[in-house]
């Protein structure tokens, strides 16, 4: 299944609900399924996935566009 998963959040943040969002995006491709994580904004050159200690086996995009 294809999954789009929608969150209303700059990344990296400093909030805590970024963690769960990259864990949840992370347990979906676990199980399979193709995932891109759409959030509000990205930080270019930063490595999302190495920050949140996740495997690089989702996408992520910036409604920005910018990443």
């Amino acid at each position: 299944m294809r999954i789009l998963y929608v969150c209303d959040a700059t990344l990296p943040s400093t909030a805590a609900n970024s963690v769960p969002v990259m864990k949840m995006c992370r347990a979906f491709a676990a199980l399979g399924h193709e995932v891109t994580l759409l959030a509000k904004s990205v930080s270019r050159g930063t490595d999302l996935h190495a920050h949140y200690g996740v495997d690089q086996t989702f996408a992520i995009v910036g409604a920005d566009r910018r990443h």
